[in-house]
This record gives structure tokens, C-alpha cells and sequence, in this order.
């Protein structure tokens, strides 16, 4: 692969999963049209170390501190090994003046830890896998939520600048029920949802097929467009967009 030059778009499969020291991200990601209520997610991403990256979010408060940690290089023949946990979501409301038949508020805190493995392939390509398990501590009675889920993707550059994604997502509740709007695992970096589960289908796991692309002018700048397809239990979709901002990002293809 040629040298890469400053400013030049990083092909998305030559991407580490955490930022290089110093660098500063910031991604949102809005799920509209399809099936479901309207997804959200967003992320702030500051990179300590090249193997230690701390991430939040805004609700629109800062709502969420999580610590990742990457072992290995996604550009080396044996890929990079990712551990993050920490709080995914801060919820905390109270009422002045309580009304019959208006929902409980309280606090509640969102736990999520996570593994992840990924690597470049050929010149073109990369894999991306990634497991998470996710636990609502709630304030509240009979307000409990454990989920787990998982996802694969395969990653193909089919221009430097233009790149594109599919997958495979599933995920499920243990134990209670689906009790946020809908469940967003945490995926920094990624170009979509992977996963299905929203609350008012009332069902308890999802099989999903991720699909999206990725265009980038400049090493600092993404558009990314998704659609995240359900195929189990039932048959619906999810259509969305999103853009990824970088600050003092300097990484380079190996």
C-alpha cells in the first residue's frame, strides 16, 4: 500500500479500534427511519495511551464513563484483542409534583462490559467481532434489565475513501425485560447499529444483518449510512446516518 499522506481518508479497514495517544473523537449516529421509536447514540472518545482510550456520551449531559484497552495491533498478523467496561448510562429525574398514571422516575445506572478482537485482512479488508454484556441498576421496583449481545462484521474498502460494511448482530434479555426505549450497546467507532431490541415490540432477542457504508474525504471527517435489517423474530428495518469528527488523529496504516 502506498505511503500514506497527511490529511489522505484512513481506509476503514486500516483502522485501529482505539485512537492513537492525544487524538479526540466524536461521532453521533441517528437511527429515523423504519421500524421501532428514533435511535440516538453518541460518543466522545479522548485517547490517553495508544492502548487506553476513555469514552462518554451526552443525554445531553455527560451520562456515561467507560475505560478501553487494547492489546495488540489491528494491523499485525495476529490482529488487537479490545476490554472495556465501565457506566454506559446515567439516568437520574424526580417529580415536583407526582400525578397519578405518569411513569416512575428515579436513578438509574447502566453498566456495560465488553470484549472485542479485530484485524486487518490482505489489503482491503478487515473483521471485527465483539461481545457485550449489559446490566440497568435501578433505584426502582421491578425496573431490572440484563442483556447480552454479539456481532460480527466484515469490513471492505472499496476505495480509499469509500468503504463498505455487513454483519451480523444478535442479542437477547436474561433476566426482566426490555425497559429502556431501546437497548444501545456501546460500538465506538462503528458505522451503525448492530442491534434490535426496543420496547414496545415486547419480545426478548433480536437477529439482525448490518449493512452500511462509509464515505471520507479527509483523515478527519465521516459520513457514515446505515441499515440494520431484523430478521428474527420478526421482520422490520432501521435506516440511519451518521458523521465521525477526529482532532489530532495521526494514525497510520502499519
Amino acid at each position: 500500500m502506498p505511503a500514506q499522506r497527511f490529511g489522505d481518508p484512513i481506509p476503514l479497514s486500516r483502522r485501529e479500534p482505539l485512537l492513537k495517544q492525544l487524538a479526540f473523537e466524536v461521532d453521533a449516529h441517528y437511527g429515523l427511519v423504519g421500524a421501532g421509536p428514533t435511535q440516538f447514540t453518541d460518543d466522545i472518545r479522548f485517547g490517553l495511551f495508544d492502548w487506553w482510550e476513555l469514552r462518554t456520551s451526552l443525554a445531553p449531559y455527560p451520562a456515561s464513563l467507560m475505560s478501553r484497552f487494547k492489546i495488540g495491533s489491528h494491523n499485525s498478523a495476529l490482529g488487537a484483542f479490545v476490554l472495556d467496561g465501565g457506566l454506559a448510562n446515567f439516568d437520574a429525574g424526580f417529580r415536583l409534583v407526582p400525578q397519578a398514571g405518569e411513569p416512575p422516575v428515579g436513578l438509574r445506572g447502566t453498566f456495560e462490559v465488553g470484549a472485542a478482537y479485530s484485524r486487518a485482512i490482505d489489503s482491503a479488508f478487515a473483521l471485527y467481532l465483539s461481545a457485550r454484556w449489559r446490566y440497568r441498576l435501578s433505584a426502582l421496583s421491578n425496573d431490572a434489565q440484563n442483556a447480552i449481545g454479539a456481532d460480527g462484521h466484515l469490513t471492505w474498502d472499496i476505495m480509499k475513501n469509500f468503504s463498505a460494511a455487513a454483519g451480523i448482530g444478535y442479542s437477547r434479555i436474561v433476566a426482566g425485560e426490555v425497559r429502556e426505549l431501546a437497548i444501545n450497546f456501546v460500538e465506538p467507532g462503528q458505522p451503525g447499529l448492530s442491534h434490535f431490541l426496543i420496547r414496545i415490540d415486547g419480545v426478548k432477542q433480536s437477529l439482525t444483518l448490518p449493512l452500511s457504508v462509509t464515505y471520507g474525504l479527509i483523515d478527519s471527517f465521516d459520513v457514515d449510512v446505515f441499515a440494520t435489517p431484523r430478521l428474527f423474530p420478526q421482520l422490520d428495518v432501521l435506516f440511519g446516518a451518521g458523521i465521525r469528527w477526529r482532532v489530532l488523529d495521526w494514525t497510520r496504516p502499519d
